[in-house]
């Protein structure tokens, strides 16, 4: 009786055998998109969201389109002075092969980015969104940069020496 038993329960593992293994494959796969971050070197993306939380704090009191354009003002320049700073320290980091790749890939970033702002511009006006048209081009143009200097600081959390 335990062989037949046995039996079953081996035909029932080998049947979904694949299955398991299949799935245990593209598990680990989605887990290689992050990195360990090396523990020697401080946390450059929380600081930048720190500095960049006095800022979002004046989006938030802002009474006014005014009000809202001229922090974004202040904002857009901090973000464009972080991403150079973020964007300089990796390139120190890499060996010339691929600081090569690295500006190539921020050309084509910078395209993206022109683009993306010129769809955000043109579909986000007051005709189709009224007077929040203002704040959602805003937010969304921001948010591209910020999500650039984010990955760029992320690749320079893998590095023990630099100077962010």
């Amino acid at each position: 009786m335990d062989t037949i038993f046995y039996r079953e329960i081996y035909k029932v593992v080998k049947k979904h055998i694949l299955k398991y293994i299949i799935s245990a494959v593209l598990f680990i796969s989605c887990l290689s998109g992050y990195s360990l971050d090396n523990p020697d070197v401080a946390n450059y993306v929380k600081i930048f969201k720190t500095r960049s939380g006095q800022y979002l704090k004046g989006f938030n009191t802002a009474k006014n389109n005014y009000e809202y354009a001229t922090i974004n003002a202040k904002y857009k320049a901090f973000l464009e002075g972080e991403l150079n700073k973020a964007y300089r320290a990796l390139m120190k980091q890499l060996k010339k092969n691929e600081q090569i790749k690295l500006s190539i890939s921020q050309k084509e970033w910078l395209k993206y980015r022109t683009t993306e702002s010129e769809f955000i511009n043109s579909n986000w006006n007051r005709n189709s969104f009224g007077s929040s048209a203002v704040i959602s081009k805003i937010d969304y143009n921001n948010s591209i940069t910020s999500d650039r200097i984010i990955v760029l600081l992320q690749y320079l959390q893998n590095y023990i020496s630099h100077d962010y």
